[in-house]
């Protein structure tokens, strides 16, 4: 089985040699699989390795590409394609750092796009199927589905199982509206596919990959409209940190509209009609390409689920317990196929947990995971444990420590002021539950917060963390000391004074 990529060049032909080689035979299967997983993305091949290193008999399915939409059509080639759009904005404003770029600059987009493909080609050899053969692993590259409740079909292979889990994760659901299925609508694999860039360019959906993208395109040369459904875009963190970014993306060209509702979409001979509204005002814009990444949607349908009594449903996907077990004891799931920590980084812990209580009988659980989020925004915004908005929904009651960034030498040094850090901690006492990073290597800074969560490090005891000067981690020192209550103070006495002589 093979899918063809757009376009035919070097890095494609190399990605595909690595993730769905042509010539690839199936094995002949084995009497019984301890396990059988289906999906060979992050966590499904993260689970493959752990449980055949732990000598167990292993096969791996997956239908398309191996290496999930992480590395073919998500986290890599946007983060690649981010990289280049850094470089555009970092050039535009060198004249602020006294630094002149003599006859302004140009962008090749298609050489942009051409480093994305080569980058997604080097990265792939980890979830190579020839690898994975290396690893004692069977690789059946197909379209796989449960007969019953110890066999998966693949193809005329029967794969019968003593344990299985399922990880064929999630893809982007088309809204419903009228004129938008009859359009050329971009999905992230013919995004990826793009060698001549948009001159106007509409995204639905404000997420973190919609945000992303957005600010990406519109430093590369777009014009771009975001349109987000709810009150405001990247809606899982703060108001005060989603302002920041929104803000930052008008600044780069970004038209962004939230609280909007897409009406319909028109294809005419200048281009496509987006109409939407913004609760009484109608907007309309004139496009060149539309790229939805709205609506998550479980990869759920097709693969037998109802021969086996899993119990889901297309919005949340498969339902498990804490211990990742599906309604029938021998399957698991996880990932966004379970709608839990999606997050290509929790992949491998994941994995862990579902492979030990499988195969192991261990009693691991996923909510022990603490899992940091990032968007890969300019500025970054990054969270670990709760936020004030969860905070808020929960009822919990917290004590919140923040410093802006401006307030740090090392912010003013680079010209990057903006953002802060917000700890909080479980109200009267300074026990981490949560911290927000937003601005100039959030995603790095926020490592430190989520040890000291998991360690149960105390915000007090940070204070004593020595940062190398100047770094941007001053910030993190600086909303600990705000937590350091009746400092000691010298008081002159009998015996103070004897010394002193």
């Amino acid at each position: 089985m093979s899918f063809p990529l757009v376009p035919d060049d070097a890095s494609n032909r190399a990605l595909l040699d690595e993730v769905c080689p042509r010539d690839w035979i199936n094995p002949s299967p084995r009497g019984r699989y301890d396990l059988v997983i289906l999906g060979g993305g992050p966590s499904g091949s993260a689970a493959a390795r752990i449980a055949a290193a732990g000598g167990a008999t292993v096969a791996l399915v997956e239908q398309r590409f191996l290496g999930g939409d992480c590395l073919n059509f998500g986290g890599i080639p946007v983060q690649t394609l981010i990289r280049s759009a850094r470089a555009a904005a970092e050039v535009r404003s060198a004249a602020s750092l006294g630094v002149q770029v003599p006859g302004g600059f140009h962008i090749d987009f298609a050489k942009v796009m051409k480093r994305v493909r080569k980058v997604r080609s080097e990265l792939s050899s980890q979830y190579s199927a020839r690898h994975l053969k290396g690893l004692s692993i069977d690789v059946f590259l197909g379209a796989g589905s449960f007969r019953d409740h110890e066999t998966v079909l693949v193809g005329d292979s029967r794969l019968r199982f003593q344990k299985a889990i399922i990880a064929t994760g999630a893809t982007h659901s088309l809204p419903t509206v009228q004129g938008l299925a009859e359009t050329d609508v971009l999905s992230m694999e013919a995004f990826f596919s793009l060698e001549q860039i948009p001159l106007r360019l509409a995204i639905l959906g404000g997420g973190q990959v919609g945000c992303e993208i957005a600010q990406a395109m519109a430093r590369l040369g777009s014009q771009v409209i975001l349109l987000e459904s709810a009150p405001q875009i990247l809606s899982r963190t703060d108001e005060d940190a989603a302002f920041i970014v929104r803000e930052a993306l008008i600044r780069d060209g970004v038209s962004v509209f939230a609280s909007s509702r897409l009406r319909r979409v028109q294809s005419t001979s200048e281009g496509k009609v987006v109409l939407f509204s913004r609760g009484e005002e109608i907007g309309s814009e004139l496009v060149d390409a539309i790229l939805n990444v709205s609506g998550q949607m479980p990869r759920v349908r097709g693969i037998g689920l109802e021969a086996v009594g899993v119990t889901y449903n297309d919005g949340n996907g498969v339902k498990v317990d804490d211990f990742l077990r599906t309604s029938d004891p021998r399957i698991y799931a996880m990932g966004e196929v379970a709608s839990n920590h999606p997050a290509a980084h929790a992949a491998e812990p994941m994995a862990r947990i579902a492979v030990e209580n499988a195969l192991f009988r261990g009693r691991s659980r996923a909510s022990r995971l603490l899992v940091p989020w990032c968007a890969g925004t300019d500025p970054e915004i990054a969270q670990i444990g709760l936020n004030e908005r969860l905070a808020a929904d929960r009822a919990v009651e917290v004590d919140v420590y923040r410093c802006p960034f401006s307030a740090t030498d090392r912010a003013r040094m680079d010209g990057a002021t903006e953002g802060f850090v917000k700890i909080l901690t479980a109200h009267k006492t300074d026990r981490i539950i949560g911290a927000t990073v937003v601005g100039h290597e959030a995603g790095n800074l926020v490592g430190e917060l989520s040890l000291a969560i998991a360690t149960g490090c105390g915000l007090r005891r940070l204070s004593d963390v020595i940062h190398r000067y100047p770094t941007h981690a001053a910030a993190i020192r600086q909303v600990s000391q705000q937590c350091v209550r009746n400092p000691r103070r010298f008081t002159s006495g009998k015996w103070t004074d004897r010394w002193l002589k």
